[in-house]
């Protein structure tokens, strides 16, 4: 299956290939080869040259986010010799929860203006603490928990929008 994706802004191609257990993605002339251990939705568990690697995969919003090894990625589905702007296009931009766990701080406010890679809260989970990015250059629309909170993979922590749809 070929894809067009984008990621922020960037675009590319890939492709996913799997027969059986296999499992095939390239990518930008990168090719991972993996075998698929365990696909209970929405976690995964891949063997990548004897490394057992866990993941989680969702769909919302017309939006896929893939958790791996403590990053989150968030893909849109793009058209072929088109180019996305600002954050990831335009409209909402949910912040997802990349695992499982206990929010332990929100580093921003409703308002803040906010830069790529910038850390918006901390997810902890068994005893590890994970930080969430902003994905792009963006302004804080919504914040939907607050220190404390228990949330799911995938669970919206926080709303974003681009800098240049914000009304005020």
């Amino acid at each position: 299956m070929k894809l067009h994706l984008s990621h922020f802004g960037d675009l590319f191609e890939a492709t996913f290939k799997r027969d059986g257990e296999r499992l095939t993605i390239n990518s930008n002339d990168k090719s991972l080869e993996a075998r698929l251990v365990l696909a209970r939705d929405p976690q995964f568990i891949l063997d990548v040259g004897g490394r057992l690697l866990t993941g989680y995969a969702l769909k919302r919003n017309g939006r896929t986010f893939v958790s791996f090894e403590g990053r989150t990625w968030q893909f849109d589905e793009a058209t072929p010799g088109t180019r996305s702007t600002g954050a990831a296009g335009t409209g909402d931009l949910s912040v997802v929860s990349p695992m499982p766990g206990t929010v332990i701080k929100v580093h921003v406010s409703i308002g803040d203006r906010v830069v790529r890679g910038q850390s918006l809260a901390i997810v902890e989970a068994m005893k590890m603490e994970n930080e969430v990015r902003s994905p792009g250059d963006a302004l804080v629309r919504n914040i939907l928990v607050a220190p404390g909170r228990q949330v799911g993979f995938g669970e919206t922590l926080l709303e974003l929008v681009p800098p240049e749809e914000a009304v005020g």
